[in-house]
């Protein structure tokens, strides 16, 4: 949940919802899907409800639209990386995208997330991931397509550790439509053990 400070902007909803129920979400991954989700609001303060590693609170700022903003629980460190394998291949209202897994390659998972106002529940299959969010009602006039995908990028991170993910796939001309941008989000994933890979959506 978003709950802004006296001069941060409010976002005109507070909250990142998805029709699945978490496992494991580290305070870091929460930290760092809170900050893509809520990134044009962030001014000031940002705070945590637990402590997180220095790493992650410098990647966090750095993300800002403001130079300001502070983390306010921090200790010193960094995540380990993750144990899991897996590549999230995300895919945005596309309830039937698969991904092609080859013997000896590393696994790919066709994460599907969908609209919440057009779908309901989650669908979970060898291969895929398909769950409601309300994800697309966070996308304030995105300056890019990349800024756009920040919110389903959100939901990737949240959902890594129990799928046993340890890369999250957008497509490449997403991360190549801002860059400077992309820079910041791949620290920001690398901050909590998950590597960000471009991705034409084929299980490559």
């Amino acid at each position: 949940m978003a709950i802004p400070e006296r001069f941060d902007s409010r976002p005109l909803f507070d909250e990142l919802w998805l029709d699945y129920t978490l496992d494991n979400v580290m305070p870091d991954r929460l930290a760092v899907a809170a900050a893509l989700t809520f990134r044009q609001g962030l001014t000031k303060s940002f705070k945590v409800p637990d402590p997180i590693f220095t790493v992650t609170a410098s990647a966090i700022e750095d993300l800002a639209s403001s130079r300001d903003l502070r983390v306010n629980q921090v200790v010193p460190g960094e995540l380990s990386r993750s144990r899991g394998n897996a590549v999230l291949v995300v895919n945005v209202d596309n309830p039937s995208a698969t991904v092609v897994n080859t013997r000896g390659g590393r696994r790919h998972i066709a994460f599907n997330i969908l609209r919440s106002d057009r779908f309901a529940g989650a669908l979970l299959a060898m291969d895929s991931l398909s769950l409601a969010s309300n994800a697309w009602l966070h996308q304030r006039h995105p300056s890019s397509p990349l800024e756009a995908h920040l919110p389903y990028l959100a939901v990737a991170v949240l959902t890594a550790e129990d799928l046993g993910a340890g890369a999250i796939a957008l497509m490449t001309d997403v991360l190549e439509s801002d860059r400077a941008l992309a820079k910041k989000v791949r620290r920001l994933c690398n901050a909590v053990g998950l590597s960000l890979l471009s991705s034409s959506h084929d299980g490559d």
